[in-house]
């Protein structure tokens, strides 16, 4: 976790490990500056892990890459996690509503 090439494998990792705080640690790393490419990483390792585990405390995690990822396929991982933690900010919501990928606006009907 020291190194942002790498964030993507850690938060991968966590995934079989996993314990409460751990979004929390992920967060704060989430907040530091790295380079698109190392956050579309990190990004697609915390799909990983909120495959496997999605509490509420992901929330911050959710909305930082919402508004920071590069990906559209992985936004549209982020906002159905929202909807499903019944978090999706009515902010978010409206913006979906005209997002280039057709999955997100299917998911804000």
């Amino acid at each position: 976790m020291h190194s942002p090439a790498t964030l993507g494998d850690a938060a991968e990792l966590l995934a079989g490990n996993y314990q409460p705080g751990d979004f929390r640690t992920l967060e704060a790393l989430l907040r530091e500056p790295m380079d698109v490419e190392d956050l579309h990483h990190f990004g697609m390792g915390l799909r990983k892990m909120l495959e496997a585990h999605c509490p509420i405390e992901a929330e911050q995690c959710l909305l930082l890459l919402y508004e920071n990822g590069p990906c559209s396929l992985c936004r549209s991982a982020f906002v159905k996690h929202l909807i499903a933690l019944q978090l999706l900010p009515d902010w978010m919501r409206n913006e979906c509503r005209f997002d280039a990928e057709t999955e997100i606006r299917k998911l804000v009907q």
